[in-house]
């Protein structure tokens, strides 16, 4: 992500860089992660993945670096 810019590919890993990029503007962003992704929620059954992906990745940054955000601060990172 470190070599990753805003609009520079339309791609899945934006939404995780998106989280990134509210945190470290909140001044809480970590200052390095490796995350493996995987998922089980299905293309096209009515859920929003895009949100489900950033949800989950700001949750497991809170978990993992103790950035202590509630769950409406994790809620409204992933809407966004």
């Amino acid at each position: 992500m470190a070599r990753w810019r805003a609009g520079q590919r339309p791609h899945w890993t934006s939404y995780i860089a998106g989280v990134l990029a509210l945190l470290r503007e909140r001044g809480i962003g970590p200052s390095g992660v490796d995350m493996l992704i995987h998922s089980s929620v299905p293309p096209g059954g009515g859920l929003s993945s895009s949100a489900a992906l950033e949800l989950a990745v700001a949750t497991a940054l809170d978990a993992s670096q103790g950035l202590g955000l509630d769950a409406t601060e994790r809620a409204r990172l992933a809407h966004h």
